[in-house]
């Protein structure tokens, strides 16, 4: 059995064997009284002669008969053709059995798997317990015992399936290893499922592949690129099905506007943040408040995001070198630039007040976007100012603060008639 390719951060290679069993002597003493007894059923052997013990073991849940037998179909002198009739039945018996059974019988039978010789034989009768035994594992919450399950699988036996299958394969590992936070892991066997896609039909898949892709975008920090992704699924109807694959997943509008808010401050983020306020439906969403305040350009206080903080996934509250959050640092430069449009130059010391920090972080924060060129400006560290370059003319400016306004009132009036229908008259009046 080949070695699977990947390692994931975490303990994997304590898992590669599966649920392995522990032998006691007096199991492993009734297994060998088992395993004569087997050698002596036929002789030439037949697989019809093998029926009655691997009834017997399954109906009694009886784990050494189980264990003999694999042991006893792994023999070189048994017949290849007859061993694998056998081994099929009982994979397939085994596949059948209770969840708890379940579990006990595919332990004894990859614990034989994995230390034999001529293992690869019986790998395609296997692959129905893999997989069931992978799902058992999502569902109690072990993506990664779940993936490396799956992982495996030789490479062989994957290379057989068919090109639909082999896609639907290796898009399950991605999506396992996403939940589990292996963004490594799952962007290898998300890139062989996009070699796949050329040539698939199957709208489905496609999706899926796209919601995984989204959701290793956002769990990488790449937040405005996550957020293109996320929109574009929005878009979709189907699609909401296909983020349930990830346990933690929101609706794709709601994490489309959750990673635009997180994203660095800059003209890719502005230009998503107005994509999302001018979408409807973006209106009826909790995050539509603080959405409208970003996009408006307005300083950020900190109560405003207080029912932000809890909508947020374990990556996104993650914190940096500097010690500061996703979404401090997110605020921080947003600030920065809405400090820009009410400044033409501000001290560091006042703006270091104004943003919350100290005057040394905010000249950092200011010198890395310049640098990175999401914000137009220059430093005079004799001085200790920032000075802001004007992006427009006096009157855009003033064309831009009286659409402002403009916006504001037509939301009064629209929030009156909302609660007091009767001002409609009046209004047409």
């Amino acid at each position: 059995m080949d070695t699977p390719e990947i390692t994931p951060s975490t303990d994997v290679e304590a898992l590669r064997t599966e649920n392995v069993t522990m032998t006691h002597p007096d199991i492993q003493q009734q297994q060998e009284v088992y395993y004569k007894h087997l050698c002596s059923l036929a002789d030439p052997p037949r697989a019809s002669s093998y029926t009655p013990f691997l009834q017997k073991a399954i109906a009694t849940h009886d784990i050494p008969r189980i264990t003999a037998l694999a042991t006893f179909l792994y023999s070189p002198t048994l017949p290849l053709p007859t061993a694998r009739s056998v081994y099929s039945a009982l994979a397939n018996a085994i596949l059948n059995l209770p969840s708890e059974q379940f579990d006990q019988g595919v332990s004894a039978l990859l614990t034989v798997h994995n230390s034999v010789a001529r293992a690869f034989a019986y790998e395609s009768a296997l692959l129905p317990l893999r997989e069931r035994l992978s799902a058992e594992y999502e569902a109690r919450g072990l993506f990664v015992r779940a993936a490396v399950v799956l992982v495996s699988v030789p490479t062989e036996t994957r290379q057989s399936l068919p090109e639909s299958s082999l896609l639907r394969f290796n898009l399950r590992v991605a999506r396992l290893f996403a939940a589990a936070g292996e963004t490594t892991c799952a962007e290898r066997f998300l890139s062989r499922a996009a070699s796949q896609l050329p040539t698939c039909t199957d709208e489905p898949l496609m999706l899926q592949h796209r919601a995984i892709h989204a959701r290793l975008l956002d769990a990488k920090g790449r937040f405005v690129d996550a957020s293109i992704k996320y929109y574009s699924l929005s878009q979709v109807a189907e699609s909401a099905q296909y983020l349930d694959v990830m346990a933690d997943a929101s609706p794709a509008l709601v994490s489309a506007v959750t990673c635009a808010i997180l994203a660095p401050a800059g003209p890719r983020r502005s230009r998503m943040l107005a994509v999302l306020y001018n979408d409807e439906r973006s209106r009826t969403l909790d995050l539509f408040p603080l959405l409208e305040s970003i996009h408006m350009g307005r300083l950020l206080r900190q109560e405003q995001l207080e029912k932000f903080r809890p909508t947020l996934q374990p990556h996104q509250v993650m914190r940096l070198a500097d010690g500061d959050t996703v979404l401090d640092r997110a605020v921080m430069e947003h600030n920065m630039l809405a400090t820009s449009r009410l400044y033409e130059s501000i001290g560091f010391k006042e703006l270091g007040e104004l943003l919350g920090v100290s005057a040394t972080k905010a000249e950092t924060t200011a010198a890395d976007m310049i640098y990175e060129d999401r914000m137009k400006a220059t430093i005079d560290q004799v001085e200790g100012r920032l000075q802001f370059a004007s992006t427009s003319s006096l009157i855009e400016r003033w064309d831009a603060h009286i659409a402002s306004l403009c916006t504001a009132v037509d939301d009064c009036v629209e929030a009156i008639v909302n609660n007091f229908p009767q001002f409609t008259n009046h209004l047409e009046t």
